[in-house]
């Protein structure tokens, strides 16, 4: 009975406890692709990092949109002296699934973002045309490479929200080339090390100056800002009992600006501001 109504409960329940106790299901989350790459999770904080500061600050915006005004300019033209490839050439970039024209701005922002490109290739059996689509950086934690050639890559890994727990294996172009149906993953990185797998962003090195940089700009803000503040001291001569008080009620809301105030010898109005000159900013 129990078999028939919950049979797939109990098995999906066994498969899950099999895979916490089980090591084979248990990857390191440190692990580096090559001998001289930074751990994966300082390669995460990099690339959360850099896509917030091209998000919200305008100087990291901006050194990668001219890096890809530089590099892409107007666009990219391929194309081949061969008449039936240049053909095919011409199919696969306008193609609709793949949009070329308008896919390399954005590949080029992500090489000056990440320093790394993961590029899926799909081919289609019937016709062999490709259509390609894009894994960020920040979802492959692990490159597997030739243990004698650490520039054949073999496979890569790719967190999945989807199966958090197993994740996916893409093939690479090593691996997949031969079999048309296989998608491959073509691994492009720039700013990479001799010893690396992985590259690295226009904008990593820069990113603790871009912080320093805007805190500065921030503190100056505040100072210019405070420097300008200042607010009355009203100083009553011979007040007796209440009078205070009725003065403050009557200044309660501060005169604005460009107003005309009438007193009498016993009020003196002193206007007080911070003494920030400027040695001090």
């Amino acid at each position: 009975m129990v078999e028939r109504f919950f049979g797939d409960v109990v098995d999906s329940r066994v498969q899950a406890a099999v895979k916490v106790v089980d090591d084979k299901w248990w990857r390191q989350v440190g692990g580096a692709a090559g001998p001289q790459d930074r751990q994966w999770w300082e390669l995460r904080t990099e690339f959360e990092d850099a896509l917030e500061a091209w998000r919200s600050n305008p100087l990291a915006f901006r050194i990668v949109s001219l890096t890809t005004d530089y590099v892409v300019g107007m666009g990219i033209k391929v194309w081949s002296p061969i008449k039936y490839v240049d053909g095919f050439v011409r199919r696969f970039w306008d193609h609709g699934q793949n949009k070329m024209a308008l896919r390399v701005y954005r590949w080029s922002n992500e090489l000056a973002r990440s320093g790394e490109l993961f590029i899926v290739l799909f081919t289609n059996p019937v016709d062999g045309m490709s259509y390609v689509r894009t894994i960020p950086g920040i979802k492959v934690d692990r490159i597997e490479t030739d243990a004698e050639d650490l520039e054949k890559e073999l496979r890569y890994h790719e967190l999945r929200d989807d199966d958090p727990v197993t994740g996916k294996w893409w093939s690479g172009w090593e691996r997949g080339k031969d079999d048309i149906e296989t998608p491959v993953v073509l691994h492009y990185a720039v700013n990479r090390p001799v010893g690396c797998v992985r590259g690295q962003g226009d904008l990593v090195p820069i990113l603790p100056w871009l912080r320093r940089y805007r805190e500065w700009l921030e503190d100056r803000v505040r100072v210019n800002r405070y420097k300008n503040a200042f607010l009355w001291q009203v100083k009553i001569e011979g007040a007796g009992p209440g009078d205070i008080e009725a003065k403050q009620a009557q200044y309660s809301r501060p005169p604005a600006a460009g107003s005309v105030i009438v007193t009498d010898e016993s009020e003196t109005w002193t206007p007080v501001k911070p003494a920030i000159r400027a040695e001090d900013v």
